[in-house]
């Protein structure tokens, strides 16, 4: 995994919520997110695609509004909503429409910056620059221009004859950087009237002044951060870009909201234009240099949150409709209450952004809980190949042996990599995705060292854990334990999670010594059940014994791989420069009458260490005598020629026989100790048809 660059200050100040809360957040935002869909829906133009403004009781639909409709495809795409056949069919065509039609929306001039910057980011969700034809893209390409040339005269932006405003500057600097379209010089001119802007409207607020704007401020404080990089800025500017979010957080009111902007600007036949409180919030959400600083704000972004319950509107369905649909008003005009398309998805958006923020926060937490050091997810996939380093072993598989890496790799791996960045962005993992895995095998077969490469692989968090993190406050404790450990994993994401050496939670209950290990299976299975319904974490086992599982552990909804870990194959070992001396000694060997049989063999038994070990002892013999008696040794300490001696498994089978009261008879012969070696051959059933 790519070194993490240490703990982030402003990661790690207090934002005064307990897991509970975040818990609590966590399920009102999941639960307001149900009803997007239905809610925005009820907005949705079904001939074009668009999203109507508004939707006048007892008035024909009208066309789709341009700025609303960008608006809504901006939640949509986040969500990862701009999907199936029917977006398919429209995406093309609408993108068309909007380049097409005026640039121009509400009555307001040709090209002005508000309605040009709504049009391109509605252009880059349905499609961007792909598949355009040349007309269309020199279209969109004037606009770029035009909105380049803007900034790089003035670095501020307005609709006369209003000034220029940080909503409207930034409107425009956030979608040319989205299309890879900003300038250098359009950049520089931004970021020069953006920091000098924040300056004016700190000190606006610091001196409680009647022209203070704390919307005016965040806006400033995005627009700095989206034309300059914060490991280049001064000490000076993240200072200022810090107190500008704590200015802006400090004049949120007790209902949740902040007091209205001054006028943005005039539509000609509705009203001034003000900002909204929830556009603002989603775009500093989804900025990623600012959220970090407004992690400690937690607690204020959950009266935001809160204060949506009090303020929706109930959107009139039809009673065949499966889930309730709210609409929000934007309470521009004569403070209407009326639902408007734009600021419901707006609220929509910030839900969907919020969730990530709390995300993080839920799986700090768990770490910190477990006393764990945490590294952060990675925003992209590492693009080194995954297990890379992994020295191959094989398995059984549809009748015959096959690479463990290359199955592991395809069937498992690879397709949580292509779905990695769902969960990023607050989704799941595809259903056709395997998120959990048990790995079996003897002793000292790399699970461990698997379960890192997996979270390498991904860019996350390995969170190992051991039945020690379950017994930390006694016995007495481990399921009340049990319980908080794993209701903080339900509501994480973007990690891999090891249950380590488990066996003991999913112990067979038919064969379990005691009535608590028999209660701890029980308790376990929902709990296993939930992680894997959530689809948004990575959990494996590794356990030395799964013969010993419940079977109920292998059914469908708790573990979708079950395999086998195995040494190192000899092929993989001697085709290593690490064990390049025990190539040597084979060759030596061969040579000798007469010859050691399954040599080969042998070296395939060997676990990674106890082949390093050998690896270490042979280099420089070149005797035959020396050679064979290494060899003999290795091969009579390999853990898989050892006998199977498992003290829980003895303590059950003991407590097995009293319970039953089977007295054996002194003189009958005791079987022959399982080998590990054996003992894998005889569970390699048990991967078929679960998961490869």
């Amino acid at each position: 995994m790519t070194s993490s660059p240490g703990p982030d200050p402003l990661r790690l100040r207090p934002h005064g919520l307990q897991f509970e809360d975040l818990k609590h957040l966590s399920e009102y935002l999941e639960q307001m997110l149900l009803n997007a869909d239905a809610s925005l829906n009820f907005f949705r133009d079904p001939i074009r695609g668009g999203f109507q403004h508004k939707v006048d009781p007892g008035v024909a639909p009208k066309k789709s509004s341009k700025a609303s409709t960008s608006t809504c495809l901006a939640y949509l795409r986040a969500a990862g909503k701009l999907v199936g056949p029917d977006w398919d069919k429209k995406k093309a065509p609408l993108r068309d429409f909007f380049i097409k039609d005026e640039w121009t929306s509400a009555e307001l001039d040709e090209d002005n910056p508000f309605t040009v910057a709504f049009l391109l980011d509605a252009f880059d969700a349905l499609g961007g620059f792909e598949g355009l034809g040349d007309e269309s893209q020199s279209l969109v390409n004037e606009k770029v221009k035009l909105m380049n040339d803007a900034l790089a005269e003035s670095g501020g932006l307005s609709i006369p004859p209003f000034p220029p405003t940080a909503f409207l500057t930034h409107k425009v600097v956030r979608v040319l950087r989205q299309l890879s379209k900003l300038e250098p010089e359009a950049a520089a001119a931004a970021s020069e009237w953006a920091w000098t802007h924040l300056f004016e409207e700190s000190m606006l607020i610091a001196a409680d002044s009647p022209d203070a704007d704390f919307f005016e401020l965040a806006y400033a404080v995005l627009t700095a951060s989206s034309t300059s990089l914060l490991d280049r800025m001064t000490p000076r500017e993240r200072r200022l870009l810090q107190h500008g979010i704590e200015q802006f957080f400090g004049g949120q009111r007790d209902d949740g909201t902040w007091p209205r902007s001054r006028p943005l600007f005039l539509y000609p036949t509705i009203g001034y234009a003000y900002c909204y409180d929830y556009e603002l919030l989603v775009y500093a959400l989804s900025d990623r240099q600012i959220a970090r600083f407004l992690f400690p704000h937690l607690g204020e972004l959950r009266k935001a949150a809160w204060a949506l319950d009090s303020r929706r509107v109930p959107l009139e369905l039809p009673a065949t409709a499966r889930r309730p649909a709210f609409g929000w008003s934007s309470e521009h005009q004569a403070r209407s209450s009326q639902a408007e398309s734009w600021p419901t998805a707006s609220v929509f958006h910030f839900c969907l952004e919020l969730s990530r923020l709390v995300a993080d926060a839920i799986r700090r937490d768990v770490f910190e809980y477990v006393d764990v050091v945490y590294e952060e997810p990675l925003q992209e996939a590492p693009t080194v190949p995954p297990l890379e380093d992994l020295m191959d072993s094989d398995v059984e598989y549809e009748g015959g042996r096959v690479s463990f890496k290359a199955v592991f790799t395809s069937n498992f791996v690879e397709p949580l990599i292509r779905g990695r960045d769902a969960v990023r962005d607050g989704r799941q993992f595809e259903n056709h995705a395997k998120v959990s895995a048990i790995m079996y095998g003897p002793p000292g077969t790399s699970k461990t060292r698997i379960a890192r490469m997996i979270a390498d692989a991904l860019g996350w968090p390995l969170l190992a854990l051991d039945p020690s993190h379950l017994t930390r406050r006694g016995l007495d404790n481990v399921h009340a334990e049990a319980d908080s450990l794993f209701g903080r994993l339900r509501f994480c994401d973007q990690m891999v999670v090891l249950l380590d050496e488990f066996d003991e939670l999913v112990r067979e209950r038919e064969a379990a010594g005691d009535l608590t290990s028999r209660f701890l299976t029980t308790a376990m299975l929902p709990k296993i059940t939930a992680l894997h319904a959530r689809r948004r974490i990575v959990y494996l086992v590794a356990t030395n014994h799964v013969e010993q599982f419940d079977a109920a552990i292998s059914r469908p909804g708790r573990f979708d791989v079950i395999i086998p870990v195995m040494p190192p194959s000899a092929q993989a070992k001697l085709a290593s420069p690490k064990f390049a001396s025990l190539k040597e000694a084979i060759q030596v060997l061969d040579k000798a009458k007469p010859k050691i049989p399954d040599l080969t063999q042998i070296i395939g038994d060997l676990t990674y260490a106890e082949a390093e070990d050998l690896a270490e002892k042979v280099a420089g013999v070149k005797k035959i005598t020396p050679l064979r008696d290494l060899i003999d040794r290795a091969k009579g300490g390999a853990t898989l020629n050892q006998a199977v001696l498992d003290s829980d498994m003895a303590a059950t089978v003991g407590a097995t026989d009293k319970a039953s009261e089977i007295t054996e008879p002194a003189d009958k012969p005791k079987p022959k100790p399982e080998t590990w070696k054996e003992r894998i051959e005889s569970q390699q059933s048990k991967i078929r048809g679960l998961g490869l």
